[in-house]
C-alpha cells in the first residue's frame, strides 16, 4: 500500500468532513487565541455551538442536535471529541492552564495546510480508537488489518457494495430470516459499518448512502475520487476501468 499526497486545492477534499472540521477548528484556535476547557477538560459548549453550526457534518447537523438538547457539550456531538482527540494526537494542540491552545505546528497548518490532509488521513484511519463507547467486546475487527480491508474494499466498492455483501465476503457470513441484533452476521455488520467504513467516509475517501430502514446492513458504501487519488493498493490490478458515458 503507498499514500500519494493530496493538494490543498483538491475540490475531493471538500467531501472529507473530519479533515474540514479539523482545518476550521486550527483556523478557529489562530484567530481567537484559544478554547476554554471545562473541569473535565473537554471543549466548553460555545466552542460546541460553533463547531455543530461550522462543521457541516451530515449526521450530526445543527437542528439534529438542538431537536434534544438546549445546550450542546462536547460529550453530546461527537464530531467535536474526535477534533479534540485528533489535535491532541497529532500535537496540533494541547491543553494549557485549562485551555487548549494551538501549537507551532498547528498554527502553520493554519496558515498553509499544504499537507494537512497527507498527515490527518493516515492518523485517523490507522492510529485512532474507532470502537470507543462500544463496549468491551473484542472481535475480529478490533484488531484491524488495514491492508487487508483496503484492498477488499478497493474492488467491492469499486461501483458500491453494502455492508451485508461486504460481510459475506469477508466471513462467508449471510443474514438470516428475521435477523437478531445479536447474531453473529448483525455483529459484524455493525463492526465494519463503525470500524472500518464509517471512519474512511468521515476521512472523504468512501461515500455512504443511508437506507431509510433502520438496518446497517443495508448501507451501501461507494469509493469517490479522493480514494483513488490517494491510495495505491495491490488490488488495483483487479479493478476494471469505467466506462463513462
Amino acid at each position: 500500500m503507498r499514500l500519494n499526497p493530496i493538494d490543498q486545492n483538491d475540490p475531493d477534499l471538500e467531501g472529507a468532513v473530519l479533515y474540514q472540521a479539523i482545518l476550521k477548528t486550527l483556523e478557529y484556535l489562530d484567530e481567537f487565541g484559544a478554547i476554554s476547557l471545562t473541569k473535565s477538560r473537554a471543549f466548553n459548549c460555545k466552542f460546541v455551538h460553533w463547531a455543530a453550526d461550522n462543521f457541516n457534518w451530515p449526521e450530526y447537523s445543527r437542528e439534529e442536535m438542538f431537536r434534544v438538547n438546549k445546550v450542546l457539550n462536547e460529550q453530546d456531538y461527537p464530531p467535536a471529541g474526535d477534533v479534540h482527540d485528533l489535535l491532541k494526537h497529532l500535537r496540533l494542540g494541547r491543553h494549557y492552564k485549562g485551555q487548549f491552545v494551538i501549537t507551532k505546528t498547528g498554527k502553520k497548518f493554519a496558515d498553509n495546510p499544504n499537507g494537512l490532509f497527507d498527515l490527518v488521513a493516515p492518523a485517523y484511519i490507522f492510529e485512532c480508537e474507532h470502537f470507543y463507547g462500544w463496549g468491551d467486546d473484542e472481535d475480529r475487527l478490533s484488531q484491524i488489518n488495514w491492508d487487508i480491508i483496503l484492498n477488499i474494499v478497493n474492488v467491492e466498492a469499486e461501483n458500491g457494495v453494502t455492508i451485508a455483501a461486504l460481510v459475506k465476503t469477508f466471513y462467508g457470513l449471510e443474514p438470516t430470516e428475521d435477523e437478531p441484533y445479536w447474531s453473529d452476521f448483525s455483529k459484524e455488520c455493525s463492526n465494519l459499518h463503525y470500524g472500518a467504513l464509517k471512519p474512511l467516509a468521515r476521512i472523504g475517501l468512501l461515500h455512504e448512502i443511508p437506507v431509510e430502514r433502520l438496518k446497517i446492513q443495508d448501507t451501501q458504501y461507494v469509493k469517490t475520487q479522493l480514494w483513488r487519488k490517494f491510495l495505491r493498493l495491490d488490488t488495483d490490478r483487479h479493478i476494471r476501468p469505467r466506462v463513462v458515458h
